[in-house]
């Protein structure tokens, strides 16, 4: 039973590909789609492979679920770039993606002010790299499940009022369990509003519930590299 429960999840996974010229109906490696067709067709355990080139800002409506994750990936040895990344949805894995020269946050989730609200949870960025955003470089906001890994997040927060970090953690929840940072490089951060309270490589802001950082470096920030 359990090796035809396996199989039958297997058989369910699915592959799509798009680039930024697909004009594919099937979204294969040979006749690969638009990003767009793609996101229609995914559910929970598929993987979008994304081809090089320079897209928009990109939202992630879709959830998948603890046992299939919705998995967007750069294509293996290419770089797409994205002006801002957000997420809608729970359950999602960025891999190897680049958020770049957004006016707002480079990833993250809904922001809720004083976590009025809970917003999508259990999103993971591995191999990603924010780099000149007009806010955050990664942010996740009121939500539990975080995990960043490898990834670099530099020269964010230059925006008009941006108040930001470069991984901001803010009002995250499910203990230090839950909210994972490892491996990852954050520099150059700046906060250029009036207060100029923040501008740290990495924080664990007010109303979170704990996160644990594992390896990481943080230098040249206008504010801490480490602020709890």
């Amino acid at each position: 039973v359990f090796a035809s429960l396996c199989l039958a999840s297997l058989a369910h996974a699915a592959d799509y590909y798009a680039s930024q010229t697909g004009t594919g109906s099937t979204c294969s490696d040979a006749s690969p789609c638009t990003l767009s067709s793609a996101m229609s067709k995914a559910t929970g355990g598929d993987t979008i492979y994304v081809r090089k080139g320079t897209y928009g800002g990109l939202t992630v409506s879709k959830s998948g679920t603890s046992s299939a994750w919705l998995t967007i990936a750069a294509y293996p040895g290419e770089v797409p770039y994205f002006s801002g990344v957000g997420v809608n949805g729970n359950y999602v894995r960025l891999d190897g993606l680049v958020s770049r020269n957004s006016q707002y946050t480079g990833f993250g989730n809904p922001y809720s002010s004083a976590c009025a609200a809970h917003t999508a949870g259990n999103i993971q960025y591995i191999h990603c790299i924010a780099d000149g955003n007009g806010i955050n470089g990664i942010a996740h906001y009121c939500a539990p499940g975080v995990l960043i890994q490898q990834s670099i997040v530099a020269h964010n927060g230059a925006g008009q009022n941006s108040w930001s970090s470069g991984v901001n953690l803010y009002g995250v929840t499910g203990g230090t369990a839950s909210n994972i940072v490892r491996e990852t490089v954050s520099f150059d951060s700046w906060d250029s509003s009036s207060n100029h309270s923040d501008g740290s490589g990495f924080i664990v802001d007010a109303n979170s519930e704990g996160a644990t950082f594992f390896n990481n470096i943080g230098f040249e920030n206008g504010g801490s590299c480490v602020r709890l």
